[in-house]
C-alpha cells in the first residue's frame, strides 16, 4: 500500500520494486558485438536471463559466430552503405560547411571512407575525430594507420575491426 506523508507526497515501501520484479520486462540492446569467446557470451546470457520472462535483448554484430553463440532467434543481414552514402556521412562530420576550403583533403577523405567498408559508425566516428584536423599529413596518418589491417585473434579467425579509440589516441 502506498501512503502519503505530511506534505501529501507518496511514500513507496522499499519492498515494492522487488515485489514487482517478476512483472517487469526489459528491452536491452548490445551494439556491434565482436567478442567471439563463447564462455564470455554465455556468462552474459546467464546474467540477461535474470531480467524476467518476456525481456528481450537485441544484439547487433557483423559476426555470424557471435549471432550463433547468442542463440539468435531472428537474424537480419544488412548490407553496408554504398561508397556515396558513406562519403556523405563522413563529409557531414569531417567538414561541416567548409569542404570547399580544403580541396586537398577531399581525395584523402574518400580513401578513408573506402576503408570503412560501408559501416556507418566507422564513417561518422572517423569524420568526427578528424573534423578539427586540417593538415593533409594528419588525414594521411588516419588513412595509412596500421589499425586498418585485418586483425587475427588467438583462435585464428579473422575479424575486420576498426579500434577507433586507439586511432583517436594516435591523433
Amino acid at each position: 500500500m502506498i501512503q502519503e506523508d505530511d506534505n501529501g507526497l507518496a511514500e513507496q515501501p522499499s519492498n515494492i520494486v522487488p515485489a514487482l520484479r517478476p512483472f517487469m520486462t526489459h528491452l536491452k540492446s548490445r551494439n556491434d558485438v565482436w567478442n567471439e569467446d563463447a564462455d564470455e557470451q554465455y556468462k552474459l546470457k546467464s546474467l540477461l536471463k535474470l531480467d524476467g520472462e518476456g525481456s528481450k535483448v537485441i544484439v547487433t554484430t557483423r559476426s555470424s559466430k557471435v549471432a550463433t553463440i547468442m542463440g539468435t532467434t531472428f537474424s537480419l543481414h544488412l548490407k553496408g552503405l554504398s561508397h556515396d552514402e558513406c562519403w556523405a556521412l563522413f563529409k557531414q562530420r569531417a567538414f561541416t560547411n567548409d569542404q570547399e576550403d580544403y580541396p586537398n583533403l577531399l581525395s584523402i577523405g574518400k580513401q578513408i571512407v573506402r576503408k570503412c567498408g560501408g559501416v556507418p559508425l566507422a564513417a561518422k566516428s572517423l569524420g568526427s575525430l578528424i573534423w578539427f584536423k586540417r593538415e593533409p599529413d594528419e588525414w594521411l596518418s588516419v588513412k595509412e594507420n596500421e589499425i586498418w589491417n585485418v586483425c587475427e585473434n588467438e583462435n585464428g579467425t579473422s575479424a575486420y575491426r576498426i579500434p577507433l579509440m586507439q586511432l583517436y589516441q594516435k591523433l
